[in-house]
């Protein structure tokens, strides 16, 4: 590629200070912060780990956040009643940037023609757009505000944005990154041999489980939901109507939103502990899921990824995964039986 010289560094260990670094380059110590996008509680494991990645950033710049929505929580009304000349805005991370999730993308375009004054940072982003007319529309509204910038979180959603879109554009490694390996390490250390196939069952799956002809060899799940057991259900439902509550406060008076920040902070923090527990069980993850691969290595676990329907795991495994000697990459579902005999052989023989 030919921005290959700005590839992300291969070090794990560097990635928050690299996330940290390109930040404060945008975003100064103790800035009044609003951040939109953010879905508070859910049930994607993945996106809570971006969000408590999020969490963590804004403790470590001692930001001050004034309001945080999801697109269908958002208001126009506390917005421009908390947000001032020197406010910036913050767009959570993911994978929800281009075509693929049409609403989320033009709540991104709203937001940058409803605040053309103000810095806007949209966090790392795997950018996807398939639709030249779509491509068109977005550069047409994003490139005409002077303060935006995009964090592209692998190579080619960075091509994309800075000469697609024709954007102010940084590769930042994803945001869950943010969270410490030692303290994932120190606290779940224990594995069986067991292998797990961590797949999609949403709009961005590739495989169809039900047709894998090694459902009964083999452990076939996605991330565990909310509520699996009653005491699960009974606590999650609590924590749902307080979540609720704080949100309505907050659209009372924002004076509410450090209770829900609070809460939101709590529910995800739990939330990807969960799946970090879930994934340790594990010797080696099979995973067409981007922070499967993420937690596992965090958990020093083999993992074998195969890529999901809009190719982001793929390019996040060229980006980050290529030079790692515990991750395997395969294209075809055919060739997993004889990639896991290879990783036991190689653990036999360490």
């Amino acid at each position: 590629m030919l921005f290959i010289e700005k590839n992300i560094a291969i070090n794990n260990n560097e990635y928050k200070n690299i996330i940290i670094s390109k930040a404060t380059k945008y975003i100064p110590i103790k800035s009044e912060c609003i951040l939109l996008l953010y879905r508070g509680l859910v049930s994607n494991i993945g996106d809570a780990a971006i969000q408590l990645g999020q969490h963590i950033l804004i403790e470590k710049l001692k930001l001050k956040i004034k309001y945080c929505a999801r697109s269908s929580e958002y208001s126009s009304d506390i917005a421009n009643k908390v947000i001032n000349k020197n406010t910036i805005i913050l767009i959570s991370g993911g994978g929800s940037m281009g075509d693929f999730h049409v609403k989320a993308q033009l709540f991104k375009e709203e937001i940058v023609a409803q605040f053309p004054n103000n810095r806007i940072v949209i966090l790392p982003q795997s950018i996807i757009f398939e639709n030249k007319k779509q491509l068109i529309r977005a550069r047409n509204t994003m490139i005409k505000h002077k303060k935006l910038v995009v964090f592209a979180r692998d190579n080619d959603s960075y091509w994309t944005s800075k000469n697609e879109l024709g954007l102010k554009t940084e590769l930042v490694p994803d945001m869950a990154y943010m969270i410490e390996k030692k303290s994932i390490v120190h606290k779940f250390n224990n594995s069986n041999n067991a292998i797990l196939l961590l797949l999609r069952k949403d709009s961005e799956k590739k495989i169809n489980t039900t047709d894998l002809e090694y459902r009964n060899k083999y452990i076939i799940k996605d991330w565990p939901i909310i509520g699996e057991t009653i005491v699960n259900k009974i606590y999650w439902k609590v924590l749902k109507i307080l979540h609720l509550i704080s949100v309505s406060l907050t659209k009372v008076n924002p004076i509410f939103i450090n209770i829900e920040w609070s809460i939101k902070k709590y529910t995800t923090y739990v939330r990807v502990y969960d799946g970090i527990e879930f994934i340790n069980k594990y010797k080696i993850i099979v995973t067409d899921r981007l922070h499967g691969v993420l937690i596992g290595r965090h958990l020093d676990k083999s993992v074998i990824l195969i890529d999901n329907k809009t190719s982001k795991v793929k390019k996040f495994y060229k980006s980050y995964y290529i030079n790692d000697n515990k991750v395997n990459f395969i294209s075809n579902i055919n060739e997993l039986e004889d990639v896991i005999q290879k990783i036991k052989e190689k653990n036999n023989n360490n």
